[in-house]
């Protein structure tokens, strides 16, 4: 197994000060603009409390957060030259909260927007609302600061209790894949994957999206041809991957040789495991008068409730570990665990 980390202490971070520079203007305003709705989020889940037939007091841990996100909020504005510099770690870890908070839900508008046009001009334009947004939380010392856990509903509802205190996202229902009718069909997956993601963040769990992939499927299209592959081939191998799946999350077909699987509440050995066991139930797969027997694979990105990545960025990030396994040798799984605007990969090769 190989293993890859990057820059995560704040340590490390100072030992680099040439790297950090002061927010401009502009930034503040962004900085300033991205704490409004960590403290609607704050306020809506202390109001929650208070607005029960029989009210609750505040946690003191919600109403400490709140005062730090509000006193943060008000350096911003007074205009020290210094910041981020004179922040502590802990206003460091508030601020990115609020920045992941605030540009995720910029980033979906303008993928909702982005769906609506037609020329790649006109896509790539509207992404600029995003950038100066990734540019802050890319930069030291943000790059390198987990963000604050943010209290959820969750942290003081029981599930029943929940009902009724905000929207709930349900999964699709169940609709396979109109080819081969084996694995769920891919027009589920953006609902799904919002739906997964929110049950997880509001029990503070991990979510994993597991990209995979056949490796050399041209092989078995130039050998057999389209059809003797959609007939003989392909239907054994989908067939192995939903059984295998099965209770693991939803798994669906992405393309022709690939496929996703939603993985709630999966942390990093649950999520090797399902990997593996994936990938072996594929390559049990016996198939007569082909080139090879199939291989898989895989890329697995795990996030956290705190993530400033989309949904549908999810999926790339998992399809980008996917890239990885396939340049390092193929018959490979590349998991990688979201920190802050970094990622700790791990490698593992497939074996019998």
């Amino acid at each position: 197994m190989h293993e890859w980390r990057g820059c995560m202490g704040r340590t490390v971070c100072k030992a680099m000060p040439p790297t950090i520079k002061a927010f401009s203007e502009p930034e503040r305003a962004l900085v300033r603009n991205a704490l409004h709705p960590l403290l609607n989020h704050l306020s809506a889940v202390a109001g929650s409390l208070t607005n029960l037939n029989a009210p609750v007091a505040v946690p003191p841990e919600l109403d400490r957060l709140i005062q730090d996100a509000v006193e943060l909020e008000r350096e911003i504005v007074q205009g020290s030259k210094d910041l981020p510099f004179a922040f502590t770690d802990a206003k460091l870890a508030i601020l990115r909260a609020g920045l992941a908070l605030h540009r995720r839900a910029v980033a979906e508008r303008v993928e909702i927007t982005q769906r609506r046009l037609a020329t790649p001009e006109q896509i790539a334009s509207v992404k600029q609302m995003v950038e100066p947004l990734d540019t802050i939380l890319d930069s030291p010392p943000l790059d390198e600061v987990n963000p604050h856990p943010l209290p959820r509903l969750g942290s003081y509802f029981t599930a029943h209790g929940r009902q009724g205190l905000a929207g709930k996202l349900e999964l699709t229902t169940e609709e396979t894949d109109p080819k081969h009718h084996i694995l769920l069909s891919p027009s589920l997956i953006a609902t799904d994957t919002v739906a997964y993601r929110k049950d997880c963040e509001d029990r503070r769990l991990p979510f994993a999206v597991v990209y995979a992939d056949l490796d050399d499927f041209k092989d078995f299209n130039t050998a057999k041809g389209e059809v003797y592959v959609d007939r003989f081939v392909l239907p054994p191998i989908l067939n192995a991957l939903e059984v295998t799946c099965y209770s693991h999350g939803r798994v669906y077909q992405h393309g022709g040789d690939e496929f996703l699987l939603l993985l709630p509440n999966a942390p990093q050995p649950l999520a090797l495991m399902v990997a593996t066991q994936v990938a072996r139930a594929v390559a049990d797969v016996r198939l007569d008068g082909v080139p090879h027997q199939p291989r898989l694979s895989i890329g697995v990105w795990i996030t956290h409730p705190e993530s400033h990545l989309t949904a549908t960025e999810l999926v790339d990030r998992a399809a980008a570990a996917k890239r990885h396994s396939k340049d390092l040798g193929k018959n490979r799984i590349t998991i990688r665990v979201e920190r802050a605007s970094k990622y700790v990969e791990t490698l593992h090769e497939v074996t019998p």
